[in-house]
């Protein structure tokens, strides 16, 4: 199993992706959000125009997309919308897009990508079913159904990326750093995707051998996740003893990633990460990955193929990727004297 381990382990940014060069071109810096336009007045210059629909705001892969637009000179313009997010302000977002008629939708997330869509059983007139639609950072694309399968969305308007790292090579890299047979996941019950990740664990419990604590975050009385019941939550998860916590599709525990993440090394939990935040700007220990631009990235050379190359949205590949990034942090193994195995060292980024 290790070696089977460490022959997928193949650090992303020693690696290029297997793609066309033009994604392998310098990436120019662009500004990380563009300012709001007059509806009436927004599309100005030449070039394609992009609706883009963020859940928090235009973080590294938002930025990767716009990135990638200038890095291979395709003429392109904004129009950045961010949910901050409220899901009823998807409502807005999809009126306003019609108005504004642009060449081509981005959807950040599964939350927006299905107030932007739909499923794709639903008939209801309100989603977008007339404008091409890209969508990134989506989990569990099927399960929302978002798309019809794994392969292609099934849907003639939409095409999307898949910048997972598989579940079971998740679990198999944390079983390689230190086995178990308790973990844990705390998990927004109000965020489809967040609910979806723990069935996802939940079904290689049987086969990797270990139970799964999966605990809920308590909702304030705005009807989100109360930040003021992270220290009980993880006190909760500590005295059920778990070898590692999960750090799953939570963007309230990405909101409070410092917070919530040294709560669990003050308890003596290591955290895995699916995404490098928690380990750059949280305590995490252990990560599997693929880097946030370069998830952008692949969502832009999606949207060139239909944008540049007149590609059906619905004809294309989901695109993915088949290398990952794996790293350590050492500043918080130190902290819990859980060193790693000679031979992830050989593979990960130690970060200090």
């Amino acid at each position: 199993m290790i070696r089977l381990l460490a022959s997928t382990l193949v650090l992303f940014w020693l690696c290029p992706l297997l793609l066309p060069d033009a994604l392998q071109a310098q990436v120019l810096e662009v500004p990380s959000a563009i300012p709001d336009a007059d509806p009436q007045a927004a599309w100005h210059g030449q070039g394609h125009r992009i609706y883009v629909v963020t859940w928090r705001g235009c973080e590294e892969s938002c930025e990767g997309f716009l990135e990638y637009f200038e890095a291979n000179q395709i003429s392109a313009q904004f129009i950045v919308r961010n949910a901050e997010q409220d899901a009823t302000r998807l409502n807005g977002f999809r009126d306003e897009a019609r108005a504004l008629q642009p060449d081509l939708i981005l959807a950040w997330g599964s939350t927006v990508t299905l107030g932007i869509v739909g499923p794709w059983d639903s008939n209801d007139p309100r989603y977008i079913r007339d404008i091409p639609v890209v969508f990134m950072y989506v989990a569990q694309m099927v399960e929302s159904r978002i798309t019809r399968s794994l392969e292609s969305t099934g849907r003639p308007n939409l095409a999307g990326t898949d910048y997972s790292v598989p579940i079971e090579s998740q679990l198999r890299a944390i079983q390689a750093y230190r086995p178990f047979d308790r973990l844990a996941i705390i998990y927004d019950p109000t965020q489809e995707g967040s609910v979806k990740r723990v069935e996802a664990v939940r079904q290689f419990t049987k086969a990797l051998d270990f139970t799964l604590i999966a605990e809920s975050l308590p909702l304030g009385p705005d009807g989100r996740p109360d930040p003021a019941s992270l220290p009980a939550v993880v006190e909760r998860v500590a005295a059920q003893r778990p070898q590692f916590i999960y750090f799953g599709y939570n963007s309230f525990l990405i909101r409070h990633v410092a917070q919530f993440t040294q709560l669990a090394v003050d308890h003596g939990l290591p955290v895995f990460t699916g995404g490098p935040l928690p380990l750059v700007k949280g305590h995490a220990l252990l990560g599997l990955f693929n880097r946030l631009r370069s998830v952008g990235r692949l969502a832009a050379y999606q949207a060139e193929q239909i944008l540049v190359q007149g590609s059906t949205p619905g004809e294309l590949p989901i695109a993915r990727f088949n290398r990952y990034s794996m790293a350590i942090n050492m500043r918080v193994a130190r902290k819990l004297e859980l060193y790693p195995p000679m031979l992830l060292l050989s593979y990960a980024e130690i970060l200090e």
